[in-house]
């Protein structure tokens, strides 16, 4: 099937080939021609090296450019803030202002001048009627409409009822009514005496 060779001259010590000589004189000169794949691979290295270092410190500069000028943009951001705090208590002073002057202007609006109260009068008075005096009469404070007394307890079973078998006695609880509120009466608007004859 198979044969074994086995080759015992290449194991001694004085006989040697003469390839064998020569491969490994070469071997051992190392020239540059070898190194070259070598030298190649630690340029490559060397460069891609340099490449991921100039990519961190490019994004490290970005980082720090960018920073910066958040730092900027935050200190404007909080000066425009208080400069809108500002300008909203500037215009709530302002809103505050205009409903004061708005509810006096509506106060002279209702206020009837006395020469047009007195014009108005002398047209609706008939002739021969002197006016003597003109007089306001406040109302009196609307008395309070006292509270209702509350209803009597009911009784829980009438005297002549008898307890049903299987229920067992138990005392009558009242139960609690809510008192009503007071009623109080609408205000009554102030009003004006002419006397004459």
């Amino acid at each position: 099937m198979y044969s074994l060779d086995i080759n015992f001259l290449n194991d001694r010590p004085d006989y040697k080939p003469v390839t064998a000589a020569k491969s490994s004189g070469k071997k051992s000169s190392g020239g540059v021609k070898d190194q070259l794949p070598l030298i190649g691979a630690l340029l490559f290295a060397f460069g891609l090296n340099a490449a991921v270092m100039g990519a961190w410190w490019w994004a490290t500069n970005e980082n720090t450019g960018l920073a910066t000028e958040q730092a900027t943009i935050d200190q404007e951001l909080a000066k425009l803030n208080t400069q809108a705090n500002a300008i909203k208590a500037i215009n709530a002073e302002t809103d505050k202002v205009t409903a004061e002057y708005k509810a006096l202007a509506g106060v002279f609006d209702q206020i009837k001048p006395w020469s047009a109260m007195l014009q108005d009068l002398s047209a609706r008075t008939p002739a021969g009627v002197q006016i003597a005096k003109i007089e306001q009469i406040d109302p009196s404070p609307s008395p309070v409409a006292a509270a209702p007394p509350p209803p009597a307890a009911t009784p829980a079973a009438s005297p002549g009822a008898s307890p049903s078998p299987g229920a067992s006695p138990s005392p009558a609880s009242p139960t609690p009514v809510a008192a009503p509120a007071p009623l109080v009466l609408p205000q009554q608007p102030a009003k004006v005496q002419i006397s004459g004859i």
